[in-house]
């Protein structure tokens, strides 16, 4: 059985009860705070964007319910503007699931003929990979800084790459492999992640290897190129045989996390758009 913490269902089930969009946002976060809703309007605005053009998701909007009959589809440009600009996407329109096999997010970034292939099944497959984080505005600022932050004295945009990857947005961060958890829930500082994880597959297409490591312990997460799978072994107890993912899943899926936090936290700082630090994830990630 699927759970709201699996963001596709979620938006799945909410489309399939024609419901508002603020319902996706509401059952995602367990919340009626619309501020913290406005955090993962980047996620949700992402997989509709991907479903939307397939018409597995149409998005309708009115002021009158229900929305799918009263009001008109909203599509191309439109979407775009309505699905990312978080007032919008929290108080207005409606979803409509179209009956199909349902794709995931990064099924779509995969080849046209691998896509057919995917669909043959159906019923939506689990996750071999999952990379994601939770915001948590708490923990923005990084120790040591708390002092200048609140003086006004940091300016994000002028910031060099090493202060923004170890002085900033401490998050849980889950890396997820096969059901095995080599990060779960715990915090780290997230640019510096996204850095790690967005040259690891360069490296293992020229070296077929690449690692990710931690400035504040030890650990130590292996990655190596076995044909066309990834697998991923730690410094600590990991199970045998190695858990693996497709190489080509796991490229999307890290293009998919920088993409995210960079959404996710140039909407809450837009100054950090002009940090050339955030234009090198872009140019990593291929976006």
């Amino acid at each position: 059985m699927k759970e709201w913490a699996d963001d596709e269902y979620c938006l799945y089930i909410n489309g399939t009860e024609t419901a508002d969009l603020r319902a996706i946002l509401s059952d995602w976060t367990k919340s009626e705070d619309e501020e913290e809703w406005k955090k993962h309007v980047p996620r949700f605005s992402r997989l509709i964007a991907c479903w939307q053009p397939l018409r597995f998701i149409k998005v309708f909007r009115s002021d009158e319910w229900p929305a799918e009959l009263s009001g008109a589809e909203v599509t191309g440009q439109a979407l775009a503007t309505e699905a990312t600009v978080p007032g919008r996407s929290v108080t207005a329109g409606a979803l409509v699931y179209s009956p199909g096999t349902v794709p995931s997010a990064r099924e779509l970034m995969r080849p046209t003929s691998a896509r057919r292939q995917a669909r043959t099944c159906p019923e939506k497959t689990e996750e071999v990979l999952k990379i994601n984080f939770t915001p948590d505005s708490r923990t923005d600022i990084g120790p040591g800084w708390e002092q200048a932050w609140q003086a006004g004295r940091i300016n994000l945009a002028a910031l060099t790459a090493t202060d923004l990857r170890y002085g900033f947005f401490f998050y849980p961060v889950d890396l997820i492999v096969e059901d095995h958890a080599f990060l779960s829930a715990d915090q780290h500082a997230l640019i510096d992640i996204m850095f790690s994880l967005g040259h690891s597959p360069h490296n293992l297409r020229t070296d077929g290897k690449a690692q990710i490591d931690f400035t504040e312990n030890t650990y130590v997460i292996h990655l190596e190129l076995a044909g066309d799978q990834v697998r991923f072994t730690s410094n600590h107890a990991t199970p045998t045989p190695a858990p693996s993912c497709p190489l080509d899943e796991f490229t999307s899926e890290v293009r998919s996390f920088i993409a995210d936090g960079l959404e996710y936290l140039e909407s809450q700082y837009p100054s950090l758009a002009r940090n050339s630090a955030m234009r090198e994830l872009r140019v990593l990630a291929g976006l």
